[in-house]
C-alpha cells in the first residue's frame, strides 16, 4: 500500500494586472451622439456604499472569542478572521488547500503530514504564520476546561504535534481515525489557526487571538453583536470589498425584516413567509452553494441487544416499525410534492437517501432510479405493503409520532400534522405524542423509546451524520440499528484511505437504503435575504455547520 494515501497539490490562485497608462497608445474615439453610455468595466475596483454591512441573525447558543470552547453551530462568530489547514470550496463543498498546501496520510492513518503555506501573516503585526504555531493550538484544545465541540475529539486522539520545519508539521494521533481530516477543515471550523506568539505575549485569557482570515477582529457588544474590520495590506487569499463586516444577533425574524427595510442591517435569514415583503422593497434572496440542511424522520425501535456483539439481534419489541415492510410503506405514504410546495415554495431539493448526497461520499446514482418505485408517493402501495406485514383495517399498524419544534423549521409541527395525515390516510393508528425534551432525552439514552417517529434536522457533515443519525455506535436510543451497518460504520472510522472509504460509504448507503433506516424528505437551502442595492453577490456554502461562512465572497453592488 502507498504510505501516502491522500495528497493535495497546491492550486495557484488568479493572477491579476492592473495596467493603467496616460498619453500613449491610440486615442479613445468620442460618443457618438446619442449614443448609450458605456458599460462599467467590471474589472474595475467598486467603492462600496457603505463602510460595514450587517448580517442580523440569532444569537450562538454560546457567545466566545475561543475556538476551543465553540462548535460547529456556534462558530460563525469566529470565522471572518480565522482559516484553517484545509479549506471548503465555496461552491462545491470539496476540500481545498488553505494554510496547508498539501496533505498526505500515512499507511496506517496515525500521522498526517501538512506542508504549509508560506507568507500568511497574522493580524496586529504578529508575523509569519509558521509550524511552531499548531502544538500550542492542540494543547488549548485538550486543556481541561476545554468544552467544545471538538476538545473531547483531541482529548482523546492527540498524541503529538511534530515540526518538521517552519513549513511542515506531522499531526500523531494515538489511533487511526478515518476522520482525521474532518477536525481540521473549515467545513467543521476545527482547530481554527491563531499565533502562538500572540499567544504567549497577552496569555491564555487575552482573547481573540491573532488569526490569519480577511477580516480582523475590532469589537464585541456581549449578547448585541460581533464586529471585524479588513486587514490593513493584501489579504494572500481574498481581500473583502467592505471595509467593516458585523454579525448583529437579533432573535425574531420580524425584527430582522424590519431592520433589513430599513437599511439597519444589510444581509438577514427569515422566513419563506417573509420573504416577498422583502422582495417587494427591492431585496432580492441569495441562496447558499451547498446543500446541507436535511430534514428526515427518524425511527426509533430496534436496538442492539449487545452493542459489541451485533449477532445477538435486536431488543424483542412488538414495534411495527421493526418490518421493513412498514418502514417501506410509511415512506410511500407521504406526498414530498405537494408537502414542499405547502411549507417551502418548492424550494426543498429530492432526498432519496438521508445524510447521502450526490456531492459526498459513497453516491449510488442508482438509488435515485429506484426510489420512485421503491419509495416514492404511492398510498395504493403502501397499504398493499402493510397487508403484506399483517397489518390492515382489523388490525392497524399503531405507531407514535412525536410532535415537537423541529430545528431551523418554523413550519415543523405543522409538518409533522401533515405527516400523521398521510400515514392515517393508509390505515396507520397514529399517535401524536408531545414529549417533555428532558423526558425524551432520557426515554432515548435508556432504550424506552422502541415505537417511535419524529421529524428531524442536521446540518453536520456525513460523518457526523453517520454517528448520531445512522448507526448505533455511539448516541444510541434514536434509530434503527442495523448491525451490517454498524459493521461497516467500524471499518470507516479505522480508514483512512480515501478510495477505500468511498467503497466503504458505498456500501453502508447500500445497507441503509435496502433497510430503510430512516424517512428522506428535503434538503433545504439556507438562504440570504439581502439589499439588493448594497450588495451584488455573495457565493457561500450555506450548508455547513452554522451556515455563516466565506463572509470575505460578500460582493459590492456598483
Amino acid at each position: 500500500m502507498s504510505k501516502l494515501l491522500r495528497s493535495v497539490t497546491t492550486l495557484a490562485g488568479p493572477v491579476c494586472a492592473l495596467l493603467v497608462a496616460a498619453g500613449c497608445g491610440a486615442a479613445t474615439p468620442a460618443a457618438a451622439p446619442g449614443a448609450a453610455p458605456a458599460a462599467p468595466d467590471a474589472s474595475a475596483p467598486v467603492t462600496p456604499k457603505v463602510n460595514r454591512i450587517v448580517l442580523a441573525t440569532t444569537a450562538p447558543a454560546q457567545e466566545s472569542l475561543e475556538p476551543r470552547q465553540l462548535a460547529g453551530a456556534t462558530s460563525p462568530q469566529v470565522r471572518p478572521m480565522y482559516e484553517h489547514l484545509v479549506g471548503m470550496d465555496a461552491k462545491g463543498g470539496k476540500f481545498v488547500p488553505q494554510l496547508a498546501t498539501e496533505w498526505s496520510g500515512s499507511a496506517d492513518g496515525k500521522s498526517w503530514t501538512f506542508k504549509l503555506r508560506k507568507g500568511v501573516q497574522f493580524h496586529q503585526g504578529y508575523g509569519e504564520f509558521t509550524a511552531k504555531d499548531l502544538p500550542q493550538l492542540i494543547n488549548e484544545y485538550i486543556r481541561a476546561d476545554s468544552v467544545g465541540g471538538w476538545a473531547p475529539y483531541w482529548k482523546e486522539y492527540a498524541d503529538s504535534v511534530e515540526v518538521v520545519n517552519d513549513y511542515e508539521v506531522v499531526y500523531h494521533i494515538k489511533k487511526t481515525d478515518g476522520q482525521f481530516l474532518q477536525d481540521v477543515i473549515e467545513e467543521r471550523a476545527g482547530n481554527s489557526v491563531w499565533s502562538k506568539k500572540h499567544f504567549d505575549a497577552v496569555g491564555p485569557n487575552g482573547l481573540p487571538y491573532a488569526g490569519t482570515g480577511p477580516y480582523q477582529f475590532k469589537e464585541r457588544q456581549q449578547a448585541v453583536s460581533i464586529r471585524f474590520e479588513r486587514v490593513p495590506y493584501k489579504h494572500w487569499r481574498n481581500t473583502p470589498d467592505f471595509p467593516e463586516f458585523e454579525f448583529r444577533w437579533m432573535k425574531e425574524a420580524s425584527t430582522r425584516l424590519a431592520a433589513l427595510i430599513a437599511g439597519e442591517v444589510q444581509i438577514t435569514d427569515i422566513p419563506d413567509d417573509l420573504q416577498p415583503q422583502a422582495v417587494a422593497k427591492g431585496m432580492k434572496v441569495i441562496p447558499g452553494q451547498y446543500p446541507g440542511l436535511r430534514v428526515f424522520i427518524s425511527m426509533y425501535c430496534c436496538f442492539h441487544q449487545d452493542i459489541k456483539d451485533r449477532a445477538k439481534g435486536w431488543i424483542d419489541t412488538p414495534s411495527p416499525l421493526k418490518d421493513v415492510k412498514v418502514r417501506k410503506a410509511l415512506s410511500k405514504a407521504i406526498n414530498r410534492a405537494e408537502m414542499n410546495k405547502a411549507f417551502f415554495n418548492n424550494k426543498g431539493l429530492s432526498m432519496v437517501l438521508s445524510h447521502f448526497h450526490a456531492t459526498r461520499p459513497g453516491w449510488n446514482p442508482d438509488w435515485e432510479k429506484r426510489f420512485p418505485d421503491e419509495y416514492g408517493y404511492d398510498p395504493a402501495k403502501a397499504k398493499q405493503m402493510l397487508a403484506e406485514a399483517g397489518y390492515g383495517p382489523g388490525n392497524p399498524a399503531g405507531i407514535n409520532l412525536v410532535i415537537e419544534p423541529v430545528a431551523g423549521i418554523p413550519v415543523g409541527q405543522d409538518m409533522t400534522e401533515s405527516i400523521a395525515s398521510y400515514f392515517r390516510a393508509v390505515g396507520v393508528n397514529i399517535n401524536l405524542l408531545a414529549i417533555d425534551p428532558t423526558e425524551k432525552a432520557n426515554g432515548t439514552r435508556a432504550l424506552r423509546l422502541t415505537n417511535h417517529m419524529n421529524i428531524l434536522t442536521t446540518g453536520t457533515t456525513q460523518w457526523g451524520s453517520a454517528y448520531a443519525y445512522m448507526g448505533g455506535i455511539t448516541s444510541r436510543g434514536s434509530k434503527v440499528e442495523i448491525a451490517p451497518l454498524d459493521d461497516l460504520l467500524d471499518q470507516l472510522q479505522l480508514t483512512a484511505d480515501p478510495q477505500k472509504q468511498e467503497e466503504l460509504w458505498r456500501k453502508a448507503g447500500d445497507i441503509y437504503y435496502a433497510n430503510a433506516g430512516s424517512i428522506p424528505l428535503f434538503w433545504l437551502p439556507v438562504e440570504a435575504v439581502v439589499n439588493a442595492s448594497i450588495i451584488s453577490q455573495w457565493v457561500y456554502p450555506g450548508g455547513i455547520s452554522g451556515a455563516w461562512s466565506h463572509v470575505d465572497n460578500i460582493k459590492a453592488a456598483r
